[in-house]
């Protein structure tokens, strides 16, 4: 039987319980409407009850890091990942609600005395796809502080061995913040990274421009997915973002789907890829607050308001006035250009908002037809963007993502190296046009 035809096998396979799922669930909610409506009801007023007591609580939600390096020793490093255990959530457990308070701050000027900071021996660095506050980086591990708190963090840093301290990390100033508890100490962090099923790619940290960017040198094996996805219908954004139906002015031009309310809201939705683009000319928020704090906050209201599913979303990057969420495989983002999985909203101190996001959703993953894929070097694959002419301001491993050819439902992500040019995350393919 060759490949090709189980792959087909398995994809019937996978489809067939899909359905089989969704059906099942369908009666339920049939045979008890209510049980069903007052869960769902209940889960949301939950969440929104905990923002408006405790934002940074359910912020952390979503305001997490997204991968874990394992510090051997100043020169030798491992990315760590495992496809059965949450790395980041199980370490989050291992310091939550320790009560750590401020020792010192400290700054290293030159970029050899912050790298040895970064490749420290016998700890763990945890990483965020962008800076965030020192108050929402304690906020994750259940602590408080008065001190620094709208200072903005990349990565914390905890010896393997001792969960009583923990430093965190500000990559553009080069700062670090360390900070101690006096509770008792947890069972060792190292326990945890003898699990068979976790993955170890050699890893280092190098500057580039105001960032410190993960570089592969023996390359990197990342799995290829496949999943089933889901397409919300226009209707239902049309409703909650624009209103009364009766009030909306609909056009079709160029394979886009135009609604206007007539004064001042905007929805613009492309039918073939479903990307959706939203634009409120005059909101009732005037003279907005644009520091990140009260950017994370309206944007996941919004969220919330939205409907839209946060489990699989996270933070992923924060400029002036835009702060943008997307939804990670693993430890990597979806970075395509069709912005499957992308969230990111946009505002003005005149009240002008904007919010991009995708009608396309990953429902439920199914067997991948091809085995994992193994990437270049880093520095052998940054060589060639430059060698082209690029600036490259950042470069990352993420998923690109592409229909199914023998499925429309399906997408298959294909790992690949992204780079930041021109502010743009674009693929390794697409700008050495080897596609």
């Amino acid at each position: 039987m060759n490949s090709k035809f189980r792959w087909e096998i398995l994809l019937y396979v996978g489809l067939t319980l899909a359905v089989i799922v969704s059906f099942v669930f369908s009666y339920l909610i049939w045979a008890n409407p209510a049980r069903v409506g007052v869960t769902q009801e209940n889960t949301v007023s939950k969440k929104e009850g905990k923002l408006t007591a405790n934002s940074d609580k359910v912020l952390t939600d979503i305001y997490q890091p997204v991968n874990v390096i394992e510090n051997i020793s100043e020169s030798e490093a491992y990315q760590i990942s495992s496809s059965k255990v949450d790395l980041v959530e199980a370490i989050q457990k291992n310091l939550a609600n320790r009560d750590f308070t401020l020792k010192s701050r400290q700054s290293y000027p030159s970029v050899q005395a912050y790298q040895k900071i970064l490749g420290k021996s016998q700890m763990l660095l945890l990483t965020y796809a962008s800076p965030v506050t020192v108050k929402q980086a304690l906020a994750w591990l259940g602590s408080k502080t008065n001190r620094y708190e709208k200072q903005m963090v990349n990565r914390i840093l905890i010896p393997r061995d001792n969960s009583r301290e923990l430093y965190l990390l500000n990559d553009q100033d080069q700062v670090v913040y360390h900070y101690q508890t006096l509770k008792k100490s947890r069972p060792h962090l190292s326990q945890l990274l003898t699990d068979k099923d976790i993955t170890k790619t050699l890893v280092s940290l190098h500057p580039l421009g105001d960032k410190w960017v993960s570089i592969y040198p023996q390359g990197i094996e990342v799995a290829q997915y496949s999943y089933l996805t889901e397409r919300q219908a226009s209707g239902l954004y049309v409703n909650k973002l624009l209103g009364s139906i009766t009030n909306i002015t609909t056009k079709e031009q160029d394979g886009q789907n135009l609604y206007t309310d007539g004064q001042n809201r905007r929805l613009k939705i492309v039918k073939k890829t479903g990307q959706v683009t939203y634009s409120n000319y005059n909101t009732k928020e005037k003279n907005l607050s644009f520091d990140f704090s009260n950017l994370a906050k309206m944007s996941f209201r919004e969220m919330l308001d939205l409907g839209l599913g946060v489990d699989d979303l996270r933070y992923a990057g924060y400029q002036k006035n835009s702060i943008t969420y997307r939804t990670y495989i693993t430890t990597y983002p979806l970075l395509g250009a069709d912005n499957i999985g992308s969230l990111n909203f946009r505002y003005r101190k005149n009240g002008q908002e904007k919010m991009e996001f995708s009608l396309l959703s990953l429902q439920v993953p199914i067997p991948a037809a091809n085995d994992a894929v193994t990437l270049p070097p880093t520095q052998e694959a940054l060589d060639q963007v430059v060698k082209l002419g690029y600036k490259v301001n950042d470069i990352q491993v993420g998923y690109n993502s592409r229909e199914n050819t023998s499925a429309s439902q399906v997408v298959d992500l294909t790992p690949t190296y992204f780079f930041l040019v021109d502010n743009k995350w674009q693929s390794y393919q697409a700008l050495t046009q080897s596609e």
